[in-house]
């Protein structure tokens, strides 16, 4: 067989196909430990059931919110599946991390900036109660090479300037560090769907909002924040997950699950399910 044969041999053969394979990332704001929690929903009972959810669930990527870092530690220890992303800080304070698993990403690369007008300075910033920040990372899928940001965030609960601010901040630096690749923006934004915050955020033409644009959403009549409280039925969403056009949103779901009558944290964790484009 000449060599110019077998190259046109090769070229009818078919490529092996690339799939665009399912992930499946939540925000969940896994409430601060603190002292003053009676012993069912003490961080000690909490972190079982939290890592039994995350597991259930199949999760692939994990952003949570207001987690110190004893919790982060346990976490790790009981998520031995997942890689945390360590970041530097200059405190105890609750902040917005970032978990994924092992064996299906790569980090790429990895960031955080406070929101605040100088985003290296970890302090409070306009009339915000607490400093916030917002952990970002950028992931390789590796069965696909697929890559895509993720920025996962915890904007103030109290200042209205400072949650105004820090949307305007956190759409900067995504167009920055992300440009037209794709990407997506969770967390506890503190403000729900009826909010003047969340329609500008929905305006923004590179954003969607998961729970309108998910082929299937099974919690239409469900809110985010539970208070510990199993008779809580708010319908107020205010954990979110937004994307880029890039992604095509499968399934959305805000999990309920409680545990002997306990829930693992004062909100629920939001679930999607996306393949990239």
């Amino acid at each position: 067989m000449t060599k110019n044969l077998r190259f046109a041999l090769l070229l009818l053969l078919p490529l092996p196909a690339i799939s665009n394979a399912q992930i499946k990332l939540s925000t969940y704001n896994i409430r601060a430990e603190s002292p003053k929690d009676t012993l069912l929903d003490s961080w000690a009972v909490r972190k079982i059931n939290l890592a039994q959810l995350v597991t259930k669930n199949n999760v692939d990527i994990l952003g949570v919110q207001e987690a110190v870092s004893s919790q982060s530690s346990d976490l790790k220890k009981l998520l031995p599946e997942y890689t945390f992303i360590e970041l530097a800080e200059k405190d105890r304070a609750p902040r917005s991390r970032i978990f994924f698993k092992t064996r299906k990403f790569r980090l790429i690369d990895k960031g955080n900036f406070w929101l605040a007008p100088n985003t290296e300075d970890a302090k409070r910033a306009w009339d915000a109660k607490l400093p916030r920040n917002c952990s970002w990372a950028r992931f390789e899928e590796i069965s696909t090479g697929n890559k895509f940001f993720y920025f996962n965030t915890h904007l103030d609960h109290k200042g209205e300037e400072a949650k105004k601010n820090s949307i305007i901040l956190i759409l900067k630096k995504i167009k920055e560090l992300a440009g037209k690749q794709p990407f997506i923006l969770s967390g506890d934004f503190n403000f729900g769907q009826d909010d003047p915050n969340y329609s500008n955020l929905t305006a923004n033409p590179n954003l969607r909002d998961c729970y309108t644009s998910a082929k299937l959403n099974n919690s239409l009549d469900k809110g985010t924040f539970n208070s510990f409280d199993l008779q809580q039925k708010s319908l107020k969403r205010i954990d979110h997950i937004f994307v880029s056009p890039a992604l095509n949103i499968l399934t959305y779901q805000i999990i309920t699950e409680s545990f002997g009558g306990h829930y693992p944290s004062d909100h629920f964790p939001v679930a999607v399910e996306f393949t990239l484009q």
